[in-house]
């Protein structure tokens, strides 16, 4: 086909060699081009290579031939679970309570059940537990000066416990504490990798890490614009019980005054979507009115005087990302969602201008006892009639 066209160029006698000539240098660009993006990611099209092998189905069923499954729990095993949540999420005893807002019936439980599984499967076949996570939310795990990940105390101490059988409980012979070992997965992963020798090429660690701290300062303007509407529009959703009054109709819209990042936590990781928490700190302004009934004549609503609020403190905003392995993830600023999942907002300035007295023109001295304003009118030698009348 390309010959084709190039014998009618030849027929019309264009300089047909310079044009072959740029034809040829754009292929090579375009080629080199190509076969640089294939080698950069030749290892995530070994990962995806599931036409010819799948190798986590492969795994799982080795895991299940093996019973190396936990055993589901019964049904009044997992409503009992329930009812202990219940008390241990007030107390914010982990693991799950972060979950408790978030998701409803059953499910909130879901990271705690999944906890007395592991404890369960320990107890009963005496082994010690590598524990593998994605969920690196503050019910699982603390961090400390260094910015390093460490397991939440009260679970090791829980697992400890648990898994430890008293000699009453086992005709005399009693079983010691088994052992833990917590990881986050791809700390698990880079164990493993480095264990085997096994070299960690950098599109794996693209595909693991989805470069997180270049990600979010990508996104953290761009996604704070996408929630700023929700957040003016909230009235006093977020806001707590320091608020000293709200008028009836409420507070329509607020002010931004001020708005800063405060930083990130992955929240959690489901195959390729993952799940982060960007924290703002915020400063908003507003007013709510009384209602006062309707004009007779207009009918136009009549409201108070305004009441000012200012409000001060941080939200939380939950981002969904559903990464592709084929993209360039220096430049990758796309989110499937941005929702504000929590705020804490407290009120430190408050105005009510109804109830400020009007200024008295005829006024020339103050009331030595409270301090309103007095005229020729309501001047009782120095005092206004109210604290007269206390006299009397």
């Amino acid at each position: 086909e390309n010959g084709a066209k190039v014998s009618k160029i030849k027929c019309f006698q264009f300089a047909q060699q310079t044009l072959l000539n740029s034809v040829g240098a754009c292929y090579d660009k375009a080629t080199s081009l190509l076969d640089d993006y294939f080698d950069e990611h030749s290892v995530l099209t070994l990962i995806n290579d599931t036409w010819n092998s799948d190798l986590p189905e492969d795994f799982l069923d080795e895991l299940q031939n093996n019973q190396q499954i936990m055993a589901p729990l019964e049904l009044s095993e997992i409503y009992g679970i329930c009812d202990d949540g219940e008390k241990r999420y007030k107390k914010e005893n982990p693991p799950g309570y972060k979950d408790a807002k978030k998701k409803d019936g059953i499910r909130k439980y879901s990271d705690l059940i999944w906890w007395k599984e592991v404890i369960q499967y320990a107890r009963k076949s005496r082994k010690n537990i590598v524990l593998v996570t994605d969920d690196v939310k503050e019910d699982w795990w603390t961090i400390d000066e260094k910015g390093q990940y460490l397991f939440r105390g009260e679970l090791i101490t829980e697992f400890e416990k648990e898994t430890k059988i008293r000699a009453n409980q086992n005709q005399g012979t009693q079983l010691e504490s088994l052992k833990l070992i917590p990881f986050i997965s791809s700390d698990f992963y880079t164990a493993v990798a480095n264990s085997y020798n096994i070299e960690k090429a950098d599109a794996i660690g693209l595909a693991m890490n989805l470069t997180d701290k270049s990600y979010i300062s990508h996104i953290q303007e761009k996604v704070f614009d996408d929630i700023l509407d929700d957040l003016i529009f909230s009235g006093t959703q977020y806001v707590n019980d320091t608020v000293t009054y709200v008028g009836t109709e409420g507070i329509e819209s607020w002010d931004l005054e001020d708005c800063e990042f405060l930083g990130y936590e992955i929240e959690s990781r489901d195959g390729n979507t993952i799940y982060y928490r960007l924290n703002y700190s915020v400063c908003l302004s507003g007013y709510s009115h009384d209602y006062w009934g309707r004009d007779e004549d207009t009918k136009a609503v009549i409201l108070s005087e305004p009441f000012y609020h200012e409000v001060k403190g941080e939200i939380s905003v939950l981002v969904c990302r559903e990464a592709d392995l084929l993209i360039d993830y220096e430049e990758d600023d796309d989110y499937a969602s941005a929702e504000i999942e929590e705020g804490d907002l407290s009120e430190v300035v408050y105005k009510d201008y109804q109830y400020e007295p009007e200024p008295d023109p005829e006024a020339y001295t103050t009331c030595s006892e409270c301090g309103k304003p007095l005229s020729v009118y309501n001047d009782f030698n120095g005092k206004c009639p109210e604290c007269a009348a206390l006299e009397d």
